[in-house]
């Protein structure tokens, strides 16, 4: 074949596409042997599995510097032979996959000369079109699995995972196109997103929808290319932002994005989604989630409406559910939204801020169902001092100025002890009273030195009334004070 090729002008080039003509002529002489002789791939001398491989080995060392328009053609033919001898035999199947995977190569050369001959697009652009080129190879292998599993000579479940590893290597290629600039490929990167999202979630619709439903701590693999789906659709969303009316449409919504993420995930939460065939796990674990990741992409522009509005969802979830944790999050919302408020209507006072922080704490402690069993009151104890603690004490570090406000936290607090028998209530505003009675006190001594001195008789006149009654009534003190203690013991 040189030698013919010698007559012409000299080219290496030609001698490798000599060599890919003979190495599918010999691969297609096995072939016809095969059918002609009947006999098992078994009997097949093995020069018609060698020599094919040898002449497309070689083909590939002669056109190894080369790239141009024809050389994904080039590449194609390499894998016809690959998967012409590696169907043949269990032992020759690496080949086989070989093959397949070189026609994903060869599909990608004639990309990239076309590519490379392009004088717009940005680094943004390139990765869409491979991701929409190997978007269209996984869809071929699965359009096309009836006549490749004969052919190929393979399962359906190993047809299907080569579908697989081109949709996860589609979107990688997806994804990493986000982090750069785009410019003409807008329209394909969003067609290729709804295909990867319809790809993902359809393969976690069951084809039984009366099998048994997972646990919540095992996640099947039906639910998890829902989740993977589910991914790419938010990935598309970030191209959907980009066009012309999803930008007016930005501009106008913004502040009610978290609002209508709510008004979304409601029905996704609602849809029965395991009378349509899926697991309903992934889909209500989404509803979960999705409204706080819109609050946090648009925390700069949000509401406080749209917060209120997202905390009665995680009102209506943690009814629903039975979780009361969710309402952590309605309060962590809640208190988002006052804080807002707080910064628009010009409240500067700290005292407006530490006040909400403190209730969340004290909503904990009362709600908190870890908290609940006896041996863990201790902690819930604790809890309940931290959180009136922090707003009384902050009211007497800051508030002295103004003797009321402190004054009404204690009375606030002593109040809510005695009427709900809880102990953190009854010292902390015990405590807090005392201490701005005695620090008032000496305010006004200094402030009016006469007084200080009926003052300190007073005081003096009562602590000898004391003693003089402690001794007679020594065993009715020592009564009364066991029965208040053992009552304060029996209180929260």
């Amino acid at each position: 074949m040189a030698e013919i090729l010698g007559f012409g002008e000299p080219s290496i080039i030609k001698i490798g596409i000599a060599n890919i003509a003979l190495g599918l002529t010999t691969q297609l002489f096995g072939e016809w042997w095969h059918r002609k002789y009947q006999a098992q791939y078994q009997n097949i001398p093995q020069s018609f599995h060698i020599l094919p491989i040898i002449y497309g080995a070689f083909s590939v060392l002669l056109r190894f510097n080369t790239f141009s328009d024809w050389t994904g053609l080039y590449s194609l033919g390499i894998a016809l032979i690959l998967i012409g001898v590696g169907r043949r035999r269990e032992e020759l199947k690496p080949l086989l996959y070989f093959g397949i995977i070189v026609i994903s190569i060869s599909a990608y050369e004639l990309l990239f000369y076309k590519m490379s001959q392009s004088t717009g697009g940005a680094l943004g652009d390139g990765l869409i079109a491979m991701s929409a080129l190997g978007t269209s190879i996984m869809y071929a292998y699965r359009i096309l699995s009836p006549w490749l599993i004969n052919y190929f000579c393979l399962t359906p479940g190993e047809l299907k995972n080569i579908a697989h590893l081109h949709w996860f290597w589609s979107s990688i290629l997806l994804l990493a196109a986000v982090t750069v600039s785009i410019e003409i490929n807008l329209y394909p990167a969003i067609g290729t997103g709804l295909f990867l999202t319809r790809y993902g979630i359809w393969q976690g619709r069951r084809n039984n929808f009366h099998q048994p439903v997972q646990t919540v701590s095992h996640i099947s693999k039906d639910e998890i290319w829902v989740y993977l789906g589910l991914l790419t659709a938010g990935i598309t969303g970030i191209y959907l932002q980009n066009l012309p009316i999803s930008n007016f449409l930005t501009q106008q919504l913004t502040i009610w994005n978290g609002a209508l993420a709510c008004i979304f995930a409601y029905f996704l939460y609602i849809i029965p989604w395991e009378n349509l065939g899926w697991s309903k796990t992934p889909w209500q674990r989404t509803s979960y989630i999705l409204p706080l990741i819109i609050i946090g992409i648009t925390q700069q522009q949000i509401y406080p409406l749209t917060l209120i509005i997202a905390a009665f969802y995680y009102i209506f979830l943690s009814t629903t559910t039975r979780q009361i944790r969710f309402t952590y999050i309605s309060v962590v919302l809640i208190n988002w939204a006052l804080f807002n408020w707080f910064i628009q209507l010009n409240l500067t006072d700290s005292l407006w801020y530490i006040t909400p922080i403190s209730l969340s704490l004290l909503y904990i402690a009362q709600i908190d169902p870890q908290l609940q069993p006896q041996e863990l009151k201790p902690i819930r104890h604790f809890f309940r001092v931290i959180g009136s603690g922090l707003v009384c004490t902050w009211s007497i570090l800051f508030y002295q100025h103004l003797p009321y406000i402190p004054g009404i936290f204690s009375l606030i607090a002593i109040l809510a002890g005695l009427s709900l028998k809880i102990r953190a209530f009854l010292y902390i505003g015990t405590a807090n009273f005392i201490i701005t009675s005695i620090y008032q006190l000496v305010i006004f001594s200094l402030s009016y030195s006469f007084l200080k001195w009926i003052i300190g008789l007073l005081v003096g006149i009562i602590l000898i009334y004391i003693a003089a009654n402690f001794e007679t009534r020594r065993t009715q003190i020592t009564s009364l004070l066991r029965n208040s203690i053992e009552k304060l013991q029996q209180w929260e």
